[in-house]
């Protein structure tokens, strides 16, 4: 009889063992599964939903450039230029300058090379004739061409954004 009880119990033991198995083994499965579930979609729509990330972010990035772009930067007002025109020692202009820069720190640096930049305007404007100063598409290739000559006074090239020729009076 003890032999029977032995097999009795090993049985109900086996049995039990099956039990306790069998919602391990669907966990696993469920977990499978679910994993092969999401690797499949991350598969097919992974690139997409990436692409789409990027070119948010890329947007994002330009309206934000524009925006820079757009937003003026301290304006540095020279005192007036008063100067002899070229081809002529009767004639003079006087002319007023003022500079635009990226930011407040290029405007303090600005303020410590004013006599440089004076000098380099100066050297431009001094040798255009009355006619030119006088064509206002002279006017833009004479702003081009100072903005040329003072951003070598600049360490960034991008620290001068723009010359405005503010006022000219030639006599």
């Amino acid at each position: 009889m003890a032999g029977e009880e032995n097999e009795k119990e090993s049985q109900e033991k086996e049995t039990a063992k099956k039990k306790k198995s069998k919602p391990i083994i669907l966990l696993v499965l469920i977990v499978v599964l679910l994993g092969g579930g999401l690797m499949g979609a991350y598969h097919f729509y992974g690139n997409r939903i990436l692409k789409k990330e990027m070119k948010d972010e890329s947007e994002k990035e330009k309206k934000a450039e524009k925006k820079s772009e757009l937003k003026a930067g301290p304006i540095f007002t020279l005192e007036p230029f008063l100067l002899n025109l070229s081809g002529s020692l009767q004639r003079y202009a006087k002319i007023s300058v003022s500079i635009e820069l990226k930011d407040p720190k290029t405007l303090e640096y600005a303020k410590k090379v004013v006599p440089a930049m004076r000098d380099k305007i100066i050297h431009v404007l001094g040798s255009k004739t009355a006619e030119t100063l006088l064509d206002v598409s002279g006017r833009e290739a004479i702003k081009s061409e100072i903005m040329e000559k003072i951003k070598s006074l600049f360490e960034d090239e991008n620290s001068v954004k723009a010359v405005y020729i503010t006022d000219i009076v030639i006599q």
